[in-house]
């Protein structure tokens, strides 16, 4: 922030020369020191994860809204749902003007619904026995982003839990990663508080439970697939 309290984003470094220096180009005779970034700029990046890469690190997760696209649905290919992206209830109903920034903080955990706090809290609480747990810059993100699903997406009954589900595949599962000794308790107890069952629930009928019928189905669906990998292959990790 400068010294009004207005954020300011760090501009990019283009050469360190003193000023501007002539290109080659036809269209860019100039080239300035630093190149500002635009509030309204958002960064995206694809990479492809096989066995031949590794995962990104805690930290980089902490900082990310990690997206899986390996979804194939060769059914309703080239159907008007599919063409026009309109398959879904988590729809804008306006595109916000990204005219202003508002870094995360703690007023959006504080103005999220009680039973969504109540419910990251639980999900915290487990993760916290296992050393897996999440701080409080993920905290302040995935609040923030609640909070504008509110704000900019149609209305719906399901927004809130939908909301929530992506975030938990998004911010919290991913960094979930390691043998069957280490995932295998965790997932279960996760497992249980996505479905809404007896803490005591054996594994055999939490992988049996139709994740599409479930509150969070992404994330159940999610955890069901790695605790399988867990016994077959005594490893996991979140991306497939």
């Amino acid at each position: 922030m400068d010294e009004s309290g207005d954020l300011q984003q760090e501009p990019i470094r283009l050469h360190a020369g003193g000023g501007w220096v002539e290109s080659n180009d036809n269209y860019f005779d100039l080239i300035p020191t630093e190149l500002s970034i635009p509030f309204n700029l958002f960064v995206s990046g694809t990479v492809n994860i096989d066995e031949s890469t590794y995962m990104f690190s805690p930290k980089v997760l902490d900082r990310a809204n990690v997206i899986e696209l390996n979804t194939v649905d060769i059914e309703n290919y080239g159907s008007p749902d599919t063409a026009t992206g309109r398959g879904g209830t988590f729809l804008l109903k306006e595109f916000p003007k990204f005219n202003t920034l508002e870094i995360p903080n703690r007023n959006h955990y504080l103005n999220l619904d009680k039973e969504v706090r109540k419910f990251l809290c639980s999900v915290h609480k487990i993760l916290s026995k296992h050393q897996l747990h999440f701080g409080y810059r993920v905290i302040n993100e995935i609040s923030a982003y609640i909070n504008n699903a509110q704000k900019y997406c149609e209305p719906s009954p399901k927004l809130l839990a939908e909301a929530t589900d992506f975030q938990m595949i998004q911010k919290i599962l991913p960094k979930l990663s390691g043998s069957q000794s280490i995932l295998e308790t965790p997932i279960r107890d996760l497992l249980t508080i996505l479905t809404a069952t007896d803490p005591d629930t054996p594994m055999e009928h939490l992988l049996a439970m139709d994740f599409q019928a479930a509150k969070y189905p992404r994330s159940v669906d999610k955890l069901q697939r790695m605790a399988r990998k867990l016994v077959t292959q005594g490893f996991a990790n979140y991306i497939d």
